[in-house]
């Protein structure tokens, strides 16, 4: 396992152009591609699952962080 910046999930969606799947017990979008033989998994944060994290949150009664600053998408600013 290795995280990436969304940068890099972006550039891999482009070179790839794979499926995009709702994990629905993981409650987050992924997708897989195949490079070298070895077929990757790459799990990556959206606006709807943001937006559920944060309902997840209110209802709990509880705040947010934001980590690593300028490395996501800025539309997810949006939701806050």
């Amino acid at each position: 396992k290795k995280p990436v910046t969304m940068q890099a999930v972006l550039q891999l969606m482009a070179q790839h152009t794979p499926d995009i799947e709702w994990d629905k017990e993981e409650r987050e979008h992924h997708f897989q591609y195949q490079a070298k033989g070895v077929v990757h998994e790459v799990y990556f944060p959206t606006p709807r699952a943001m937006e559920e994290r944060l309902e997840l949150v209110a209802k709990a009664g509880g705040g947010v962080a934001i980590w690593e600053l300028g490395q996501g998408v800025e539309r997810f600013f949006d939701l806050l």
